[in-house]
Protein backbone atom coordinates (compact mmCIF):
# COMPACT_ATOMS: atom_id res chain seq x y z
CA UNK A 1 0.00 0.00 0.00
CA UNK A 2 1.23 3.57 -0.53
CA UNK A 3 0.21 6.99 0.07
CA UNK A 4 0.10 10.65 -0.76
CA UNK A 5 0.05 13.70 2.06
CA UNK A 6 -1.74 16.68 0.42
CA UNK A 7 -3.49 20.02 1.71
CA UNK A 8 -6.78 21.17 0.35
CA UNK A 9 -6.26 24.84 1.73
CA UNK A 10 -4.65 24.61 4.88
CA UNK A 11 -6.63 20.75 6.01
CA UNK A 12 -4.56 17.77 6.12
CA UNK A 13 -5.73 14.55 3.89
CA UNK A 14 -3.42 11.10 2.78
CA UNK A 15 -4.95 9.00 0.26
CA UNK A 16 -4.40 5.41 0.43
CA UNK A 17 -4.16 2.99 -2.32
CA UNK A 18 -2.00 0.02 -4.09
CA UNK A 19 -1.35 2.22 -7.06
CA UNK A 20 -2.07 6.10 -6.05
CA UNK A 21 -0.03 7.25 -9.36
CA UNK A 22 -2.14 5.20 -12.01
CA UNK A 23 -4.81 6.60 -10.03
CA UNK A 24 -4.18 9.89 -10.57
CA UNK A 25 -3.66 9.22 -14.07
CA UNK A 26 -7.01 7.55 -14.65
CA UNK A 27 -9.13 10.87 -13.61
CA UNK A 28 -6.72 13.40 -15.40
CA UNK A 29 -7.10 11.57 -18.92
CA UNK A 30 -10.78 11.05 -18.31
CA UNK A 31 -11.09 15.05 -17.82
CA UNK A 32 -14.09 16.64 -20.03
CA UNK A 33 -12.41 19.46 -20.54
CA UNK A 34 -14.22 20.57 -23.92
CA UNK A 35 -17.52 19.97 -22.17
CA UNK A 36 -17.78 23.88 -22.27
CA UNK A 37 -16.28 24.62 -25.52
CA UNK A 38 -19.09 22.01 -26.77
CA UNK A 39 -21.73 23.74 -24.93
CA UNK A 40 -20.86 27.21 -25.82
CA UNK A 41 -20.50 26.54 -29.93
CA UNK A 42 -24.14 24.48 -29.54
CA UNK A 43 -25.36 27.91 -28.11
CA UNK A 44 -24.04 29.69 -31.27
CA UNK A 45 -25.31 27.09 -33.76
CA UNK A 46 -28.59 27.25 -32.24
CA UNK A 47 -28.88 31.07 -32.28
CA UNK A 48 -28.54 31.19 -28.37
CA UNK A 49 -25.76 34.15 -28.86
CA UNK A 50 -24.68 36.20 -31.36
CA UNK A 51 -22.18 35.60 -33.83
CA UNK A 52 -19.32 37.51 -32.03
CA UNK A 53 -17.25 38.07 -35.50
CA UNK A 54 -20.52 39.21 -37.20
CA UNK A 55 -22.03 41.13 -34.21
CA UNK A 56 -19.83 41.57 -30.78
CA UNK A 57 -22.86 43.36 -29.30
CA UNK A 58 -25.60 40.71 -29.78
CA UNK A 59 -28.66 40.68 -30.97
CA UNK A 60 -32.06 40.76 -29.92
CA UNK A 61 -33.12 37.02 -29.75
CA UNK A 62 -36.91 35.95 -28.51
CA UNK A 63 -37.36 36.52 -24.85
CA UNK A 64 -37.87 33.25 -23.68
CA UNK A 65 -35.35 31.39 -25.61
CA UNK A 66 -32.85 33.64 -24.40
CA UNK A 67 -33.70 33.25 -20.77
CA UNK A 68 -33.59 29.21 -21.52
CA UNK A 69 -30.34 29.93 -22.64
CA UNK A 70 -29.57 32.06 -19.94
CA UNK A 71 -30.04 29.82 -17.29
CA UNK A 72 -28.21 26.70 -19.12
CA UNK A 73 -25.31 29.29 -19.86
CA UNK A 74 -25.18 30.70 -16.50
CA UNK A 75 -25.50 26.64 -14.75
CA UNK A 76 -22.12 26.00 -16.73
CA UNK A 77 -20.06 29.17 -15.93
CA UNK A 78 -20.03 28.58 -12.55
CA UNK A 79 -19.46 25.18 -13.01
CA UNK A 80 -16.60 25.44 -15.04
CA UNK A 81 -15.06 28.29 -12.72
CA UNK A 82 -15.08 25.94 -9.82
CA UNK A 83 -13.90 23.01 -11.82
CA UNK A 84 -10.87 25.25 -13.05
CA UNK A 85 -10.41 27.03 -9.78
CA UNK A 86 -10.27 23.10 -8.05
CA UNK A 87 -7.78 21.97 -10.60
CA UNK A 88 -5.36 24.78 -10.00
CA UNK A 89 -5.69 24.15 -6.38
CA UNK A 90 -4.48 20.88 -7.29
CA UNK A 91 -2.15 21.47 -8.99
CA UNK A 92 -0.45 24.35 -6.42
CA UNK A 93 -1.33 21.80 -3.79
CA UNK A 94 -1.72 18.13 -4.48
CA UNK A 95 -0.24 17.32 -8.10
CA UNK A 96 0.50 13.83 -7.18
CA UNK A 97 -3.19 13.68 -5.93
CA UNK A 98 -5.78 15.64 -8.01
CA UNK A 99 -8.11 12.41 -7.80
CA UNK A 100 -8.13 12.77 -4.10
CA UNK A 101 -7.32 16.50 -3.81
CA UNK A 102 -11.26 16.94 -5.94
CA UNK A 103 -12.96 14.39 -3.44
CA UNK A 104 -12.11 16.94 -0.59
CA UNK A 105 -11.91 20.03 -1.82
CA UNK A 106 -15.63 21.73 -0.98
CA UNK A 107 -17.58 24.67 -2.28
CA UNK A 108 -15.86 27.03 1.09
CA UNK A 109 -12.39 25.56 -0.37
CA UNK A 110 -13.04 26.57 -4.04
CA UNK A 111 -13.81 30.10 -2.97
CA UNK A 112 -10.34 29.90 -0.79
CA UNK A 113 -8.69 28.95 -3.16
CA UNK A 114 -10.16 31.60 -5.69
CA UNK A 115 -9.15 34.20 -3.00
CA UNK A 116 -5.82 33.31 -2.86
CA UNK A 117 -5.95 33.27 -6.78
CA UNK A 118 -7.30 36.67 -6.72
CA UNK A 119 -4.71 38.39 -4.15
CA UNK A 120 -1.84 36.64 -5.26
CA UNK A 121 -0.80 34.76 -2.51
CA UNK A 122 0.31 30.90 -2.63
CA UNK A 123 -1.51 28.77 0.08
CA UNK A 124 0.50 28.15 2.57
CA UNK A 125 1.06 24.61 2.06
CA UNK A 126 2.22 24.11 -1.58
CA UNK A 127 4.60 22.48 -4.03
CA UNK A 128 5.39 25.48 -6.20
CA UNK A 129 8.50 26.74 -6.77
CA UNK A 130 9.91 30.20 -4.83
CA UNK A 131 8.99 32.10 -7.67
CA UNK A 132 6.74 35.02 -7.22
CA UNK A 133 3.45 33.78 -7.19
CA UNK A 134 1.20 35.71 -9.56
CA UNK A 135 -1.72 34.92 -12.50
CA UNK A 136 0.75 35.47 -15.06
CA UNK A 137 3.56 33.42 -13.29
CA UNK A 138 0.97 30.89 -12.49
CA UNK A 139 -0.27 30.69 -16.35
CA UNK A 140 3.22 30.54 -17.88
CA UNK A 141 4.52 27.51 -15.63
CA UNK A 142 1.30 25.83 -16.96
CA UNK A 143 1.76 26.81 -20.67
CA UNK A 144 5.89 25.92 -20.34
CA UNK A 145 5.76 22.89 -22.38
CA UNK A 146 3.21 24.59 -24.83
CA UNK A 147 5.56 25.60 -28.06
CA UNK A 148 4.24 28.79 -28.50
CA UNK A 149 6.26 31.39 -29.84
CA UNK A 150 4.11 34.22 -28.79
CA UNK A 151 3.35 32.34 -25.33
CA UNK A 152 4.07 36.06 -23.12
CA UNK A 153 1.10 37.57 -25.71
CA UNK A 154 -1.31 34.14 -24.78
CA UNK A 155 -0.68 34.28 -21.34
CA UNK A 156 -1.00 37.96 -20.70
CA UNK A 157 -4.60 37.97 -22.04
CA UNK A 158 -5.61 34.76 -20.34
CA UNK A 159 -4.28 36.50 -17.22
CA UNK A 160 -6.01 39.44 -18.01
CA UNK A 161 -9.49 37.28 -18.50
CA UNK A 162 -9.29 35.19 -15.60
CA UNK A 163 -8.71 37.27 -12.81
CA UNK A 164 -11.67 39.68 -14.25
CA UNK A 165 -13.47 36.06 -14.18
CA UNK A 166 -12.12 34.93 -10.96
CA UNK A 167 -13.33 38.24 -9.40
CA UNK A 168 -17.26 37.67 -10.44
CA UNK A 169 -16.70 34.12 -9.11
CA UNK A 170 -15.51 35.11 -5.71
CA UNK A 171 -18.28 37.77 -4.90
CA UNK A 172 -20.80 36.71 -2.77
CA UNK A 173 -23.52 37.44 -5.25
CA UNK A 174 -22.32 35.30 -7.76
CA UNK A 175 -22.36 32.31 -5.20
CA UNK A 176 -25.81 32.87 -3.89
CA UNK A 177 -26.01 32.97 -7.62
CA UNK A 178 -24.84 29.73 -8.26
CA UNK A 179 -26.78 28.00 -5.41
CA UNK A 180 -30.31 29.77 -6.48
CA UNK A 181 -29.65 28.36 -10.14
CA UNK A 182 -28.65 24.55 -8.24
CA UNK A 183 -31.55 23.97 -5.95
CA UNK A 184 -34.88 23.85 -6.53
CA UNK A 185 -35.01 26.21 -10.13
CA UNK A 186 -34.98 29.69 -7.43
CA UNK A 187 -33.63 32.02 -10.24
CA UNK A 188 -34.80 33.60 -13.01
CA UNK A 189 -33.73 34.97 -15.87
CA UNK A 190 -34.22 38.25 -17.84
CA UNK A 191 -33.39 42.05 -18.42
CA UNK A 192 -32.03 44.26 -16.07
CA UNK A 193 -32.74 47.65 -15.15
CA UNK A 194 -32.25 50.13 -11.98
CA UNK A 195 -34.00 53.66 -12.46
CA UNK A 196 -34.13 56.13 -9.50
CA UNK A 197 -36.49 59.15 -9.12
CA UNK A 198 -37.16 62.01 -6.78
CA UNK A 199 -40.79 60.86 -5.32
CA UNK A 200 -43.57 64.53 -5.38
CA UNK A 201 -45.75 62.90 -2.65
CA UNK A 202 -44.31 60.67 0.32
CA UNK A 203 -45.26 57.48 -0.79
CA UNK A 204 -46.70 58.00 -4.35
CA UNK A 205 -43.84 56.25 -6.79
CA UNK A 206 -41.91 59.08 -9.51
CA UNK A 207 -43.33 59.49 -12.85
CA UNK A 208 -41.82 57.54 -15.58
CA UNK A 209 -40.82 60.67 -16.83
CA UNK A 210 -39.05 61.74 -13.60
CA UNK A 211 -36.78 58.84 -13.41
CA UNK A 212 -33.48 58.44 -14.45
CA UNK A 213 -31.99 55.22 -15.76
CA UNK A 214 -28.52 54.58 -13.84
CA UNK A 215 -28.35 51.00 -15.04
CA UNK A 216 -29.64 48.47 -17.72
CA UNK A 217 -27.96 44.81 -18.44
CA UNK A 218 -29.48 42.93 -21.52
CA UNK A 219 -29.10 39.72 -19.46
CA UNK A 220 -29.42 39.63 -15.34
CA UNK A 221 -30.35 36.66 -12.69
CA UNK A 222 -32.92 37.56 -9.74
CA UNK A 223 -33.57 35.50 -6.91
CA UNK A 224 -34.25 35.84 -3.23
CA UNK A 225 -31.82 35.21 -0.12
CA UNK A 226 -31.69 34.61 3.71
CA UNK A 227 -30.59 37.09 5.87
CA UNK A 228 -30.81 37.79 9.10
CA UNK A 229 -32.53 40.78 11.14
CA UNK A 230 -30.46 43.46 12.58
CA UNK A 231 -29.50 43.79 15.53
CA UNK A 232 -31.16 40.01 16.33
CA UNK A 233 -28.99 37.98 18.43
CA UNK A 234 -27.11 34.74 16.66
CA UNK A 235 -29.63 31.81 18.49
CA UNK A 236 -32.52 34.30 17.10
CA UNK A 237 -31.04 34.72 13.87
CA UNK A 238 -30.94 30.61 13.88
CA UNK A 239 -34.53 31.26 13.65
CA UNK A 240 -35.72 34.16 12.74
CA UNK A 241 -34.58 36.03 9.10
CA UNK A 242 -35.78 38.14 6.32
CA UNK A 243 -36.05 37.65 2.76
CA UNK A 244 -33.47 40.06 0.13
CA UNK A 245 -34.67 40.33 -3.21
CA UNK A 246 -30.96 39.94 -5.68
CA UNK A 247 -30.70 40.85 -9.45
CA UNK A 248 -26.72 39.77 -10.76
CA UNK A 249 -26.15 41.48 -14.11
CA UNK A 250 -24.06 39.96 -16.73
CA UNK A 251 -23.59 39.78 -20.65
CA UNK A 252 -24.79 36.58 -22.50
CA UNK A 253 -22.26 36.90 -25.25
CA UNK A 254 -19.37 37.32 -22.76
CA UNK A 255 -20.67 34.36 -20.67
CA UNK A 256 -20.46 31.76 -24.10
CA UNK A 257 -16.83 33.54 -24.56
CA UNK A 258 -16.01 32.64 -21.20
CA UNK A 259 -16.87 29.07 -21.17
CA UNK A 260 -14.66 28.43 -24.53
CA UNK A 261 -11.99 30.07 -22.37
CA UNK A 262 -12.96 27.60 -19.21
CA UNK A 263 -12.10 24.40 -21.88
CA UNK A 264 -9.00 25.89 -22.75
CA UNK A 265 -7.70 26.85 -19.82
CA UNK A 266 -8.90 23.52 -17.94
CA UNK A 267 -7.83 21.48 -20.92
CA UNK A 268 -4.01 22.93 -20.35
CA UNK A 269 -4.31 22.99 -16.88
CA UNK A 270 -4.91 19.23 -16.84
CA UNK A 271 -2.04 19.13 -19.38
CA UNK A 272 0.26 20.38 -17.41
CA UNK A 273 -1.07 17.79 -14.20
CA UNK A 274 -0.29 14.86 -16.53
CA UNK A 275 3.37 16.23 -17.53
CA UNK A 276 3.73 16.09 -13.65
CA UNK A 277 2.65 12.80 -13.52
CA UNK A 278 5.15 12.05 -15.85
CA UNK A 279 3.89 11.98 -19.48
CA UNK A 280 6.08 13.13 -21.87
CA UNK A 281 5.74 17.00 -22.81
CA UNK A 282 5.49 16.27 -26.37
CA UNK A 283 2.18 13.47 -25.85
CA UNK A 284 0.00 16.25 -24.46
CA UNK A 285 -1.94 18.74 -26.36
CA UNK A 286 -2.33 22.78 -25.34
CA UNK A 287 -4.93 24.61 -26.80
CA UNK A 288 -5.00 28.40 -27.46
CA UNK A 289 -7.66 30.66 -29.56
CA UNK A 290 -8.00 30.20 -32.84
CA UNK A 291 -7.90 33.42 -35.23
CA UNK A 292 -7.23 35.06 -31.49
CA UNK A 293 -7.22 38.88 -32.78
CA UNK A 294 -11.21 39.31 -33.41
CA UNK A 295 -12.10 36.96 -30.23
CA UNK A 296 -10.03 38.95 -28.16
CA UNK A 297 -11.14 42.02 -29.35
CA UNK A 298 -15.13 41.10 -29.08
CA UNK A 299 -15.00 39.56 -25.73
CA UNK A 300 -13.07 42.06 -24.18
CA UNK A 301 -15.36 44.68 -25.87
CA UNK A 302 -18.13 42.92 -24.11
CA UNK A 303 -20.20 44.45 -20.76
CA UNK A 304 -22.98 43.93 -18.85
CA UNK A 305 -23.83 47.27 -17.93
CA UNK A 306 -23.14 50.12 -14.95
CA UNK A 307 -24.55 48.17 -12.42
CA UNK A 308 -23.11 44.87 -11.31
CA UNK A 309 -25.42 43.78 -8.87
CA UNK A 310 -28.70 45.40 -6.75
CA UNK A 311 -29.97 44.19 -3.81
CA UNK A 312 -33.95 45.03 -2.45
CA UNK A 313 -34.90 44.40 1.18
CA UNK A 314 -37.10 45.10 3.98
CA UNK A 315 -35.46 46.66 6.96
CA UNK A 316 -36.49 44.77 10.26
CA UNK A 317 -35.26 45.92 13.52
CA UNK A 318 -34.73 43.05 16.12
CA UNK A 319 -33.13 45.27 18.73
CA UNK A 320 -36.65 46.01 20.82
CA UNK A 321 -38.33 42.95 19.43
CA UNK A 322 -39.37 40.02 21.60
CA UNK A 323 -38.91 37.26 19.23
CA UNK A 324 -40.40 34.40 19.52
CA UNK A 325 -38.65 30.61 20.13
CA UNK A 326 -38.71 27.58 18.23
CA UNK A 327 -41.88 26.22 20.10
CA UNK A 328 -44.11 28.77 18.43
CA UNK A 329 -43.04 27.71 15.23
CA UNK A 330 -43.81 23.85 16.58
CA UNK A 331 -46.98 24.78 18.38
CA UNK A 332 -48.41 26.82 15.12
CA UNK A 333 -48.83 23.08 13.75
CA UNK A 334 -50.60 21.60 16.50
CA UNK A 335 -52.89 24.76 15.64
CA UNK A 336 -53.12 24.15 12.09
CA UNK A 337 -54.14 20.20 12.84
CA UNK A 338 -56.33 21.05 15.66
CA UNK A 339 -58.73 23.64 13.17
CA UNK A 340 -58.20 21.13 10.28
CA UNK A 341 -60.49 18.80 12.71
Amino acid sequence: MKSVPFCVVEKPYMVWGYDVEADNIHFLERVDAELYYRTAHNIIANGGAADFEASPAGREDDDQDRKDVSSLSRLLWHHGMETLVMMLGALIQAPSAAHAYFLKCKTEDAAAIAGHLLREDRPKYNRLNHAPFTLVNLLNGIHLYAGWDDRDAIVERFARAFGSMLHAYASEQHRWEYNSIKHGLRASHGRFGLAVGVEELPGVPAPIEAMQMVGYSRDASFFDVAKPLRNATTQASKIHFRTEKVGVSWSLEKVVCELQLLSILLHNTVAALRIVAGAKPGSVTFNRIVEADPFWEAYFSLHAGNVSHASIADEIDAKNARLPDKKHVFDSYMKSNMEAQ
